[in-house]
């Protein structure tokens, strides 16, 4: 059954229902997708908006996730319910077919001269990969959907194990002129991601604890991931996992990761660091960050300096280092005069 979404707004402590309303223009959401496509997933990088196909057609928009993998994202406009599924699998077959110079001059041509992989670093902080265009991933994007469209596409992904969903987005508007966008979906991404993707799933907190207590560095890596996960988001792959932290200008961005497939007993916990993010998100002065890290650290990793933490005592130090900013406001507090 097509997917109902309502909105809330609480005022004086009380719930008051927010209309909805078509939105004006699908060209405006388009616009709001290729601006910050993390309304769809933060894992996504557009590298491409009215892409013409060599089938015939022009795709809405193109993206590329960390792992190389591309993404068709087909608005439904005013295609009939059966025509915008044929629509979206029809650019997903073409898209399956493009080679990394297809790719390359899409990219290019969107960004105006910028290469694909100088884009690919800046966003992702990390190089792209020797390979890429593996699988793909489609996504119909909608205000509503028919009963039928939805079942054809739960069919695919159910069945034919396609990596295909489908994403509502609804205008709702209140009293006070209030815009707001809201978002569902027709299945649960990460399901949907695990039935189709080609690649295995990332591994899981527990499978990356046990993948360090085999190469020696369990104590390091549980101590690094207890103090940073209270901190950051936590992104996870098959290799590594990434803390992105807030940072000046308020954004998210990636500071510490941690690769325990790389490490071992005699070389420590292989890290991926970015020391003035660090700095900037705990507040402290870079500097001092540094001074803490196990070093020299190498700058030939994925994007930032590469340090192994050998023993327990030096990721004490560096946690020490990263919470004195804290410490220094707790001291503060207790000893202001009692009113």
């Amino acid at each position: 059954m097509p997917v109902e979404m309502a909105l809330w707004k609480i005022k004086d402590g009380k719930l008051h229902s927010v209309a909805s309303r078509p939105l004006n223009s699908e060209e405006m959401l388009e616009n709001w997708l290729a601006d910050d496509i993390s309304m769809v997933s933060e894992d996504l990088l557009v590298i491409g908006r009215q892409v013409a196909s060599d089938l015939g057609g022009v795709l809405d928009l193109l993206a590329i996730d960390i792992n190389g993998d591309l993404a068709v994202l087909e608005l439904k406009r005013h295609l009939t319910p059966r025509d915008v599924v044929a629509q979206a699998l029809h650019y997903a077959a073409w898209v399956r077919t493009l080679s990394w110079e297809d790719i390359e001059q899409t990219a290019t041509e969107y960004y105006k001269g910028k290469s694909l992989e100088d884009v690919f670093r800046d966003h992702f902080e990390a190089p792209i990969p020797d390979v890429i265009n593996t699988a793909h991933q489609v996504y119909i994007v909608a205000a509503e959907m028919d009963p039928v469209s939805e079942t054809i596409v739960r069919y695919l992904s159910e069945e034919y194990s396609a990596n295909i969903n489908v994403i509502f987005f609804r205008h709702f508007y209140d009293a006070d002129k209030g815009e707001f966008l809201g978002r569902s979906w027709l299945m649960e991404p990460s399901e949907v991601k695990v039935r189709g993707g080609k690649r295995p799933p990332p591994l899981t907190f527990e499978q990356f604890q046990d993948l360090a207590n085999k190469k020696g560095v369990g104590e390091q890596y549980r101590a690094l991931f207890e103090f940073f996960s209270e901190q950051a988001q936590v992104h996870r792959t098959q290799s590594n996992v990434a803390f992105a932290f807030q940072v000046e200008g308020g954004q998210r961005r990636r500071g510490f990761s941690a690769y325990p497939v790389y490490s071992s007993t005699g070389e420590g916990l292989y890290t991926d660091v970015r020391p003035e993010r660090l700095a900037s998100a705990f507040d402290v002065p870079e500097s001092d960050v540094r001074d803490a890290l196990p070093g020299p650290g190498s700058e030939d990793v994925g994007y930032g300096e590469l340090h192994y933490f050998k023993t327990i005592e030096q990721v004490q130090k560096l946690i020490k280092v990263l919470s004195a900013s804290s410490e220094e406001e707790l001291i503060a507090d207790d000893t202001r005069k009692p009113e």
